[in-house]
């Protein structure tokens, strides 16, 4: 693959992807700062196969896959052709409902991807918060953490999620956040115990990173930052997030403060190169 230089080359190349193609498929759906940001920092590369666009962006010691397709058939025809996609460990994020994210799975199993992790997407309407639980020792106050933060913030979010599948942030992302005030925290003895890290477009907020350091688990921390949240964002209509299927605590955590599953899944599918 060719590195990416000129927006306009991504959008021209989905475009053409795109065109008279009544069964189009995508999993490639950046924001324009955000795509800008790759292309300046080298991450992105492209190649056109089959009538489809593809992309692969590094991410710390592995690679994003993304694609632009006609069909299922040409994305087939597409990947055969491609030799980047297996000497690089590559992860493929294929999102949508069951029905349309199946017939794609079956096409990356072809050539050699196999499943990883399936996370569901969760919405809450914005709506009362629950009962709040009374505490015979009620947890300190969520506060901002300082910019000298951002990189404890980082090796927290680093610790507790999942590097292939839950999409973790550089630390220009979080020293970002920390400025916009898109992070909460609770802090004992002066330390990071406790963080919430969200964004908010609009009238919708995605919560990305919610955790509680093993040590304060209990403690009402993870309720506080939450409940912080929920309450804050007063003129969003849409509150959205992203958990793996498997994890049903917090699953049920979220589904006790109004979450619940919308349809939307993500399917992650890693080549022979990632052994985890």
């Amino acid at each position: 693959m060719a590195p990416v230089t000129r927006l306009n080359d991504v959008l021209e190349a989905v475009q053409r992807a795109r065109q008279n193609a009544p069964n189009f498929c995508t999993n490639f759906f950046p924001v324009e700062p955000v795509l800008r940001l790759w292309i300046q920092q080298g991450d992105l590369s492209a190649r056109s196969e089959a009538g489809c666009a593809f992309f692969l962006r590094r991410d710390r010691d592995f690679f994003h896959f993304y694609f632009a397709a006609p069909e299922a058939a040409a994305l087939g025809r597409g990947l055969a052709a491609l030799d980047d996609i297996h000497s690089e460990p590559v992860v493929v994020d294929l999102i949508g409902r069951p029905e349309s994210w199946q017939p794609l799975a079956a096409v990356f199993a072809g050539c050699r991807f196999r499943p990883y992790r399936r996370l569901v997407r969760l919405a809450r309407a914005a709506k009362p918060l629950p009962p709040l639980i009374p505490r015979d020792t009620p947890p300190p106050p969520v506060v901002w953490p300082d910019e000298a933060e951002s990189g404890r913030v980082l090796e927290l979010i680093e610790q507790f999620f999942d590097r292939y599948s839950d999409q973790l942030p550089t630390l220009d992302q979080v020293r970002a956040a920390v400025a916009a005030h898109q992070i909460l925290a609770v802090k004992v003895g002066g330390e990071l115990a406790a963080l919430l890290f969200y964004e908010t477009q609009g009238l919708t907020s995605l919560l990305r990173y919610w955790l509680v350091a093993k040590r304060h688990e209990s403690r009402g921390f993870g309720s506080a930052l939450l409940r912080e949240y929920l309450g804050s964002q007063t003129t969003v209509r849409r509150f959205l997030l992203w958990v793996a299927a498997q994890n049903e605590r917090a699953m049920g955590k979220y589904l006790q403060y109004g979450y619940a599953a919308d349809g939307l899944e993500d399917e992650i599918m890693v080549n022979e190169r990632i052994t985890a």
